[in-house]
């Protein structure tokens, strides 16, 4: 089984009781000194498959939920946004690779960070992680760019890259 070994040199794991009930805000937990976001859930029922096992399809959800939380952790709502300007970020690309099986009830946090930040896209990683153990579920790295109402790239505003910058370590992954 794979371990996120690199993120305990980063004092990131494991995870307090307290420390993972804080993930667990609708929000999450953005962590500008540790160059990521944390999101927390606990598997439901609904989430599995008659084994009792994550269903694929799911991580990909659970990536899709941190990501809208690290821009209401900053407080940018995407959904006020797309109203009154049009804009907002779409999904380019999602690579995934699965490691180990999530079960019902297990205890997961969505680390994300910051790969590649450019004028109008980006490009983050997101480890789907057990927090006691370190234990990968999955691995994700996903494109997005930021595109006005006609769906055209256009400049991230300022106040969005902002927020995204404090994904990634003293600038790294930035342009």
């Amino acid at each position: 089984m794979l371990r996120l070994t690199a993120m305990k040199m980063h004092n990131l794991l494991p995870l307090s009781r307290a420390e993972f009930v804080a993930a667990c805000h609708p929000d999450g937990i953005l962590l500008p000194d540790q160059g990521c976001h944390h999101y927390g859930l606990i598997v439901q029922y609904e989430d599995t498959d008659a084994g009792g096992i994550v269903y694929h399809a799911h991580y990909l959800n659970y990536a899709e939920r941190a990501r809208s939380a690290v821009l209401r952790a900053g407080g940018i709502h995407l959904g006020a946004r797309l109203r009154s300007t049009g804009e907002g970020i779409i999904i380019r690309q999602v690579e995934a690779r699965y490691h180990a099986p999530a079960q019902l009830h297990d205890q997961i946090i969505v680390v994300t960070r910051l790969e590649q930040l450019k004028r109008a896209s980006l490009r983050l990683a997101q480890h789907i992680i057990s927090p006691e153990t370190g234990l990968i579920f999955a691995r994700l790295l996903v494109e997005g760019v930021w595109v006005n109402k006609k769906y055209a790239p256009c400049r991230f505003p300022d106040d969005v890259r902002e927020i995204i910058t404090h994904l990634s370590v003293a600038g790294e992954g930035t342009a």
